[in-house]
C-alpha cells in the first residue's frame, strides 16, 4: 500500500485532530499549534499503520517539518505515489 497526497494529508489531520480542509501539502509543523513532539510521534504512529509496518525503518521521518516533507521521504522510500 502507498498513501497519496489526499490519504497523507487524512492521516495527519486524523493525528493531530484537526480538519483536513485546514491543511494542504506544504503545511509546516511550525504553523499548526497540534504539531508538537507528541503531535509527530502520533502522526508517525498512524503512517505506520496505514502502511503496514514499513515506516519503522525510515529515519528520516522523525525530522519531517512539513507534509511536504513527509510525502517526500515516504515517495524516496517507494511508499507514495
Amino acid at each position: 500500500m502507498k498513501v497519496n497526497e489526499a490519504s497523507l494529508i487524512e492521516i495527519v489531520s486524523g493525528a493531530l485532530n484537526i480538519n483536513p480542509a485546514d491543511l494542504t501539502l506544504s503545511s509546516k509543523s511550525s504553523e499548526i499549534d497540534n504539531w508538537d513532539s507528541l503531535g509527530h510521534l502520533n502522526i508517525l504512529v498512524k503512517l505506520d499503520r496505514y502502511l503496514g509496518g514499513m515506516t519503522t525503518e525510515i529515519s528520516e521521518l522523525p525530522e519531517a517539518e512539513s507534509i511536504e516533507d513527509l510525502y517526500d521521504i515516504l515517495k524516496k522510500n517507494n511508499l507514495a505515489e
